[in-house]
């Protein structure tokens, strides 16, 4: 494994903060390591030893939200092949479509979509996909949601009554000037034959109690 793939696995390990009980096997344990670090074929070849595909560490995360999270699509697909459970929920609710948008990664979010993955999902906390995204300030990520999945409501609230732009908004790192040409780019790409669009829909300039709107 290469310094980068190394780097990258111990970042993400670190965010999920993950810990194996003592119920899992050696081999699970290896499978969830495989999926990790994107070795496909080791994830194959325990499959073939009847290693259960959805088997579970201590926070209910399965190798599929590993993968996912880690950006590893050759994981990921070989997962999809050994029927992996596309909305299998981790102990905060996040599934492995939710992980690919929360880290940006796109080959994984489009091959969970085409294999079947719900896109209408949301954690515990009630955040979907495009709060995932917006979190983050996966600024493609977001540009894919609308250009290629069904239609997103961009006013559905979390379980703190805040929208994606909200969250946004609340992200003192985010480039909002890179959001904002992205999202007025998205709508030009989708307003001829739209009964509802972002531009439209989302009360942007609403401000709080604060004196802030939702991109400031």
């Amino acid at each position: 494994m290469d310094t980068d793939m190394k780097r990258k696995s111990k970042e993400v390990d670190m965010e999920l903060t993950s810990f194996l009980p003592a119920e899992m096997s050696r081999r699970e344990e290896k499978f969830h390591d495989a999926a990790r670090v994107n070795d496909a074929s080791a994830i194959r070849a325990l499959l073939r030893e009847k290693v259960n595909v959805n088997c579970r560490n201590s926070l209910d995360r399965t190798a599929l939200h590993w993968a996912s999270a880690n950006g590893n699509l050759e994981a990921v697909e070989a997962l999809v092949e050994g029927g992996a459970d596309l909305e299998s929920k981790d102990k905060y609710g996040m599934r492995a479509l939710l992980w690919s948008a929360w880290f940006g990664h796109i080959p994984v979010l489009r091959a969970l979509v085409n294999a079947g993955a719900s896109t209408r999902v949301v954690n515990k906390q009630g955040l979907g996909v495009l709060h995932c995204a917006a979190e983050n300030n996966h600024v493609n990520v977001i540009a894919f949601i609308f250009e290629n999945l069904e239609p997103h409501d961009v006013n559905q609230v979390d379980k703190l009554q805040q929208n994606s732009h909200a969250t946004v908004g609340s992200n003192s790192f985010v480039d909002k000037n890179k959001i904002h040409e992205k999202r007025e780019w998205t709508i030009a790409q989708h307003i001829r034959g739209k009964e509802r669009t972002l531009a439209t829909s989302c009360a942007i300039g609403i401000r709080d109690e604060n004196q802030y709107t939702q991109l400031c």
